[in-house]
């Protein structure tokens, strides 16, 4: 299998919660990491895209109430 960036595993997974009632950004987050352990990016920037990609999809958020760094 090959290595997908950051984007294509926030597009997948947003995209895969689409008939959900609404997608959590610290589930997104739980679930990026375990995909791409690597830290390319901070989890808030990991956050802010997953809510970008969440609006142009038209995927309702639960956003996260704590803006500290989730500890996996």
């Amino acid at each position: 299998m090959s290595e997908r960036s950051t984007h294509e595993l926030v597009e997948a997974y947003v995209l895969s919660r689409r008939k959900a009632k609404h997608l959590s950004t610290h589930l997104a987050i739980r679930a990026i990491r375990t995909l791409s352990p690597a830290p390319e990016v901070s989890d808030r920037e990991l956050e802010d895209m997953i809510e970008t990609a969440a609006i142009e999809h038209g995927v309702a958020i639960a956003l996260l109430r704590n803006r500290r760094e989730i500890n996996l």
